[in-house]
């Protein structure tokens, strides 16, 4: 008498995720076999920050690193030693950082000026660097808090980029 063959269903076939947010949980639904689902595995290890519960088959967590889209075998094994697989692929994708504001007031000689950068859309803390162009003579970014401050000692007008990046780089 042989029982029925066991198979394994995973609640989807592919995520994209976003570095830093939490996914949705993947959940596997084990059929057949005999007795108990006793364990699961998955392979090739998932992107860091996301986690396969070896008892239930889920999937879940928050991905701390971006990675290209790559298949995941998981596999569950019943008590009689009998195995099963379904594939997951993942791509695990940047978050866009958004610094405002796009625009500054426009400063005066000699006359003490501060401006506040704030990130959003990445994971905190966020830290702050000029990327190209040059600031006004006099004025300086504090790279932890976003604040441009310092009293202009030039005239003239001066382009330059600000970045933000997150707490993941």
């Amino acid at each position: 008498n042989f029982g029925v063959a066991l198979t394994l269903a995973l609640s989807s076939a592919a995520e994209v995720l976003t570095r830093g947010v939490a996914m949705t949980p993947v959940t596997s639904t084990p059929a057949g076999g005999s007795g108990t689902y006793s364990s699961y595995s998955i392979a090739p290890a998932l992107p860091a920050g996301l986690t396969l519960n070896t008892s239930t088959g889920t999937i879940g967590g928050t991905a701390t690193v971006a990675s290209v889209l790559t298949a995941y075998t998981v596999t569950v094994t019943d008590s009689a030693g009998a195995t099963a697989t379904d594939t997951i692929k993942f791509t695990v994708g940047q978050p866009t950082i958004v610094i405002a504001p796009d625009k500054l007031p426009d400063g005066e000689l000699r006359v003490a000026y501060s401006q506040t950068f704030a990130a959003s859309g990445g994971t905190a803390p966020y830290t702050y660097a000029i990327t190209s162009g040059d600031l006004p003579p006099g004025l300086s970014l504090n790279g932890k808090s976003g604040v441009l401050n310092g009293t202009p000692t030039g005239f003239g007008k001066f382009t330059f980029t600000a970045m933000a990046t997150d707490r993941f780089g």
